[in-house]
């Protein structure tokens, strides 16, 4: 290769590295975000002692209040469905729902709940595979059972609730065939038994900085893939890194609440979203960026296999 051609390369991977390292912006601990102030700590602690650079998408902020609190509970794997974004008033029922911030039934709330045309679309989609396979008699009732786990989905459908529309989990089985949280009848078992559920705090990425010991701007990108192991998770398939389970542990004990209810999903894909990262050294950024640029990001800073 000529010199002159090697030294414009360089002199493009220099660029392509200024243009991704600009997409971190420096996040000031008293700013405000879509994370509890006293869970950035607890992020960034992890990041220290792990030696990891940590990345969490930004939750809904609404789903906040509601952390740790009783008979709420954090979004598992298995729940696609979306979190409302406002309470809503349900015209044709002459009834006012408070669900910002909790799983809802968007064909019982109708879509104000949701901010705009995007969450919306997203709302609709995600209910739609949710119920895909269940049976009509599920759907009729409101009620899902969970695949190859113990537990069930059921949306409250009490015009009495003020949290009507809201899906709630339980971890027992169903009580009987004819259950359903339309009345009265099983007021009982959903005090005790059933959670609303909230948005949890989901992992973007788990970057070990051991494998960016490579000197970035020099010699050929050397992208590094860690050891990914896969097993089912309440009937969903869930990747995660041999230092995942440690993590989550530190984080869901600082955190006092199971929020961190799966691995990340970098090895997986890449979307467009907004990120926090929180490097070892106590850095702390915000990424808010296409699914390309994330990507970019990703092969360029991170040096970690380019995922679909």
């Amino acid at each position: 290769m000529a010199p002159t051609t090697s030294v414009n390369m360089q002199h493009r991977r220099l660029h392509r590295i200024s243009v991704a390292s600009s997409r971190l912006q420096p996040l000031a601990f008293g700013e405000v975000t879509k994370l509890r102030r006293d869970d950035i700590a607890v992020f960034a602690a992890a990041a220290e002692l792990f030696d990891h650079i940590i990345i969490v998408r930004a939750t809904n902020e609404r789903s906040l209040p509601y952390i740790g609190q009783k008979h709420f509970t954090p979004k598992p794997i298995d729940c696609k469905p979306k979190t409302a974004d406002n309470d809503c008033f349900v015209q044709e029922l002459n009834l006012y729902a408070e669900c910002a911030g909790l799983v809802v039934d968007p064909t019982v709330l109708g879509f104000a709940a949701f901010a705009d045309d995007k969450r919306r679309s997203r709302a609709r989609e995600s209910w739609t595979g949710f119920v895909r396979h269940k049976s009509a008699d599920e759907k009729k009732r409101k009620v899902f059972r969970r695949r190859e786990t113990k537990g069930f989905f059921a949306v409250d459908m009490s015009r009495l609730s003020r949290r009507y529309g809201c899906l709630m989990l339980s971890n027992q089985d169903i009580p009987a065939e004819d259950f359903d949280l339309s009345g009265r009848g099983w007021a009982r078992f959903k005090q005790t038994e059933m959670r609303y559920i909230h948005g949890d705090y989901d992992l973007y990425g788990l970057i070990d900085v051991q494998s960016l010991a490579a000197p970035a701007l020099a010699g050929p990108l050397q992208h590094r893939a860690p050891r990914v192991l896969k097993e089912r998770l309440h009937g969903t398939p869930h990747y995660y890194t041999e230092q995942f389970p440690r993590i989550q542990k530190f984080l869901n004990d600082g955190i006092g609440c199971e929020m961190i209810q799966h691995a990340s999903q970098d090895h997986v894909a890449h979307q467009s979203d907004l990120l926090y990262a929180f490097y070892p050294g106590g850095q702390m950024y915000k990424i808010d960026a296409t699914a390309d640029a994330i990507r970019e990001l990703y092969e360029l800073l991170f040096k970690q296999e380019v995922a679909g």
